[in-house]
């Protein structure tokens, strides 16, 4: 896994060469919030008017580059790492000076890497859980379990993307902590405020 990680930096250090807006997101963001499971990509949300210039930053560095999706995602790779260039997430999710502002560092074996904060990673997973991918809602649980001051209202106000999803999960996150710990990992208030945000929006509807 170093070998790879090691890759994986030099693309990110590439990014920073050329002054390239980027947040590492993907299985890398949960192993730097807790969870080590294998990968053999790095995934990076990157500004889509940035999507050339990241290519160029990376065949630079020797990677081999393709514009895979003109939509939403560009990919790289180099040996056996695979990296993912995303530029529109599940839910419509894209690089803002927000998620940028509120990024963290950390340093994985001997590499730092840029990480999206623990609210947005949550975000991304809940909305990118499908048949397919039952392992996104462990991993946005392991990043609640490992995040002693995970910001809840932060989380509360992207809910709107998905209200039924953000509560399904919240429910799934407490019932499987409650299990596992006999404890409460989900403030019950937030619970509560997502289900009345829920309630109402369906009482709306059935007025339209």
């Amino acid at each position: 896994m170093k070998d790879l990680l090691e890759i994986f930096k030099r693309a990110t250090d590439a990014l920073d060469d050329r002054q390239i807006d980027y947040v590492v997101f993907g299985g890398i963001a949960v192993w730097a919030y807790g969870r080590r499971r294998p990968t053999h990509d790095i995934d990076l949300m990157i500004c889509q008017h940035d999507a050339l210039a990241t290519l160029e930053a990376l065949r630079s560095a020797d990677f081999s580059t393709d514009e895979t999706n003109h939509r939403w995602i560009y990919k790289a790779a180099l040996d056996e790492a695979q990296i993912d260039l995303i530029f529109k997430a599940k839910g419509g999710m894209k690089l803002t000076h927000e998620i940028l502002e509120r990024q963290r560092w950390f340093k994985i074996d001997d590499f730092v890497f840029r990480i999206i904060d623990p609210e947005n990673l949550v975000v991304l997973k809940i909305m990118a859980s499908k048949e397919t991918r039952p392992r996104d809602w462990y991993d946005a649980l392991s990043v609640l379990e490992n995040t002693k001051d995970f910001d809840w209202d932060y989380l509360i106000k992207q809910a709107p993307k998905d209200v039924l999803k953000f509560l399904s999960f919240l429910f799934f996150a407490q019932a499987t902590h409650m299990e596992n710990t006999g404890q409460q990992l989900v403030p019950s208030n937030i619970i509560d405020s997502l289900y009345d945000d829920y309630r109402r929006g369906q009482a709306s509807s059935k007025v339209a």
